[in-house]
């Protein structure tokens, strides 16, 4: 009877910790082999990094990076993906950036073969089905399972489910999803075809408009900062009454309120200590959870080689700072407002309401 000492390599190929994905993937391919020791300098083994037998890919960009194809290989490699498009910070950029999802299928395609990619919007099922889309990975991980690439028994992943204790039900009931989606998915996006119902929706008038604007910039700033906007809005309503149209009107009781409503830091410490937030959350979770905030504060982010904020996280304890400066939001605008970007929003505002009542440009 062979020892294992007697088929082991003497002298395996080896990487270390820091080696990248892509030098990984060179090597396995050049030396033929489906898996490699990690081993640090002083030749201790820290662990075996591998091919992947099933790659549940969430986010298709994610998936059809480079370093993600890295560890697929054809004849071994299973792909769960999930096709949504979902919008990157190159969007904020280029407002005519558009999801690449033909080349992200094409390069896992080219990676696994086209019978090991298995496809479906799970996000659209997850919140068609669930109303919402944060169950979208244990819908996948049921769709992967039900393919047979979870060697699993279901019996363990429901328990898992129940030892993490954040909304068991769902949970369970995306994982079934999955299954099903597996198993017959043109059904399962039958469910979610609307009916043929025609709904007749009013169409909101301008003063349905103003209202809910005016309401809003009061909680944004105060009461005057929303007259002033009502004020401007029947200043152009006024002026427009004789071509019996308020197009204009309206136009400018939209985007006026947009140049007035900037989400500067006030805001944003506003809008995550508004109850409505924080019992939405609570709504979601289960159990003892913790909030999370990824923050790129001014003068105290750092900046990646491009000139941008990187954030960072920031634990509960930063919500006490949301709460004090959300109460210094009457600050904004002023001499003493240190937010330069709020200041030059508020600035831009007050401007443009004050050249509109001159009648210049």
């Amino acid at each position: 009877m062979q020892t294992v000492a007697e088929i082991m390599d003497p002298d395996p190929v080896t990487v270390g910790p820091d080696a990248s994905l892509e030098e990984v993937y060179a090597t396995l391919r050049r030396e033929e082999v489906n898996g490699l020791p990690v081993v640090n300098e002083g030749g201790r083994c820290l662990g075996i990094i591998t091919e992947a037998d099933l790659v549940i890919g969430c986010d298709a960009i994610v998936t059809a990076h480079k370093s993600t194809l890295a560890v697929m290989r054809e004849g071994r490699t299973f792909v769960a993906m999930n096709t949504h498009g979902t919008p990157t910070a190159a969007f904020v950029r280029n407002p005519d950036w558009q999801f690449p999802a033909a080349g992200c299928d094409a390069a896992v395609q080219a990676a696994v073969g086209a019978a090991a990619v298995g496809r479906l919007d799970a996000e659209s099922l997850s919140a068609g089905l669930l109303g919402d889309s944060i169950y979208t990975n244990p819908l996948m991980l049921g769709y992967a399972w039900q393919r047979g690439q979870v060697p699993l028994e279901r019996a363990a992943l429901m328990r898992a489910i129940e030892l993490n204790g954040v909304q068991v039900g769902r949970n369970k009931a995306a994982f079934e999803w999955g299954r099903r989606a597996a198993h017959d998915l043109a059904a399962v996006q039958a469910l979610l075809q609307p009916a043929q119902v025609i709904e007749f929706v009013r169409r909101p008038g301008l003063q349905d408009i103003v209202e809910r604007r005016v309401e809003f910039l009061t909680a944004y700033q105060n009461a005057a900062y929303a007259a002033r906007y009502g004020a401007m809005v029947d200043r152009v309503r006024l002026a427009e009454a004789p071509l019996h149209s308020s197009a204009l009107s309206e136009a400018v009781a939209r985007y006026l309120f947009k140049l007035m409503a900037y989400k500067d830091e006030y805001e944003v410490a506003r809008l995550h200590t508004d109850s409505r937030f924080t019992d939405r959350v609570a709504a979601m979770f289960e159990g003892d959870y913790k909030l999370v905030h990824q923050l790129a504060p001014p003068m105290l982010a750092r900046t990646n080689a491009r000139g941008e904020a990187v954030k960072r996280p920031f634990g509960p304890w930063v919500r006490h700072v949301f709460a004090v400066l959300a109460r210094l939001k009457g600050l904004r605008g002023t001499p003493f407002d240190r937010k330069r970007s709020a200041a030059t929003a508020t600035s831009s505002s007050g401007t443009w309401l004050r050249r509109a009542r001159n009648g210049t440009r």
